[in-house]
Parts: structure tokens; C-alpha cells; sequence
């Protein structure tokens, strides 16, 4: 997430954080996910399919209810 040179310090920050809240099912869950899907739509398409495919493989079912 560090060589996304489209986002800012601070999105990468919270893309990572998004990230970690969506392998926990928590109140925080819903949020994360949209905050993720806002931040991987602004990194591109490239990056973001490829990250996509890693973060799947390790949130939570109802995350990726939410992304799908």
C-alpha cells in the first residue's frame, strides 16, 4: 500500500487501518469497508484489482459481503 503514489500519507493510513477492521467482525466493520472501497476506486484500477484480490482472501464474510 506504501507505493500507492496516488493517495495521500494519510489515505494510505487509513486504507490500512480499513483493511484491519475488516478481518474483525465489530461495530467498525460497515465503515471500514466503505472507506476501503472509496480509497481503492482513488488508487486505480490496476492497483486496486490486485489489492482487492489479497484483502478478499482475509477479511471477514460479512466485509466482503459488503465489497461484493
Amino acid at each position: 500500500m506504501d507505493e500507492m503514489d496516488e493517495l495521500s500519507d494519510d489515505e494510505k493510513r487509513t486504507l490500512k487501518q480499513s483493511v484491519a477492521e475488516m478481518t474483525r467482525d465489530t461495530s467498525a466493520t460497515e465503515l471500514a469497508s466503505v472507506r476501503y472501497k472509496k480509497l481503492l476506486g482513488k488508487a486505480g484500477k490496476g492497483i486496486g484489482t490486485a489489492l482487492n484480490s489479497v484483502t478478499v482472501s482475509v477479511i471477514t464474510e460479512a466485509a466482503k459481503r459488503l465489497l461484493l
